[in-house]
């Protein structure tokens, strides 16, 4: 499924890749496949069966979301509050941890 747009409310189950562009984007439906998301600001809140690679000015990964496989982020703000069961790679301005990380992880860092 592709979408774009300024603001996007998904609340529904997708049952395939998800690749979303927008201004505030917000993911509360399950996620059989990958999300691929990039926009202004970014909230996951949902169980996702594979990857989540996001880009944006704040991405939060909220404590009811449960990704199975790998976390790419690139942002100027992370909140991860939710369980990762892969690996989590990010490079961000500011990193808030209050989630839990199954795999390996890496933090990379910038003052923005």
């Amino acid at each position: 499924m592709v979408l774009a747009g300024s603001d996007i409310i998904l609340k529904d189950t997708i049952y395939q890749d998800l690749l979303v562009a927008g201004g505030e984007i917000f993911v509360s439906g399950f996620v059989a496949d990958d999300i691929r998301a990039a926009g202004g600001k970014l909230t996951i809140d949902s169980e996702v069966r594979d990857d989540v690679i996001v880009s944006g000015g704040q991405v939060i990964i909220t404590e009811n979301d449960v990704i199975h496989g790998n976390l790419i982020n690139f942002s100027g703000n992370i909140n991860m509050n939710g369980v990762i069961k892969g690996m989590f790679r990010s490079n961000s301005g500011n990193l808030t941890m209050n989630g839990t990380i199954e795999g390996d992880a890496l933090f990379k860092g910038w003052k923005p």
